[in-house]
Formats: structure tokens, sequence, C-alpha cells
């Protein structure tokens, strides 16, 4: 048997046992994660759409609150710090 076919062969049996359950997780974690993000997306242009904005102004607002809110709230240093008020 030749070397390359069993370059080949170990190749196929790898991605047949890991490409599976990378594919499994993948979905599990990244599905959930798109189908918020999209809803998000979707009332926020929706709520544009109703207090008046144009269709385009909608969209826009839908594509980059969203993301530009994640991106803020992650980078975030302490979001759950509170001091504590003193007179």
């Amino acid at each position: 048997m030749p070397d390359d076919m069993c370059g080949k062969a170990a190749r196929s049996r790898r991605l047949r046992t890991y490409g599976a359950f990378m594919s499994s997780e993948a979905l599990s974690v990244g599905l959930p994660a798109v189908i918020a993000l999209v809803a998000l997306m979707t009332l926020t242009a929706l709520g544009a759409r109703r207090r008046g904005r144009s269709v385009a102004s909608s969209v826009l607002a839908g594509v980059f609150f969203p993301v530009a809110w994640t991106v803020w709230y992650l980078r975030d240093e302490h979001p759950y710090d509170r001091t504590a008020h003193r007179p």
C-alpha cells in the first residue's frame, strides 16, 4: 500500500472522528448565539422603523447597534462593580 494511501485513510478517519464532534459542538453553541443576535437585530430594526426612521436607517440600526453594544459590554472592565454611595 503506498504511503499516500495510508495518509489519506488516516486523515479521513480523523475527520470522521473529530469533525462530527466539532460540528455538533459548534451548532449547539453557535446556533443559539446567531439566533439571539438575529432576533436582537430584527427587534432593533423594527423599533427604529416604528419610531419613524427610513428603511435604510432602520436596517443600519439593526445591524450596527447590537454589534456595538455587545463589543462595548464585553470590553467593559467592571460591569457589575458598584461603589457605595456616601453622602
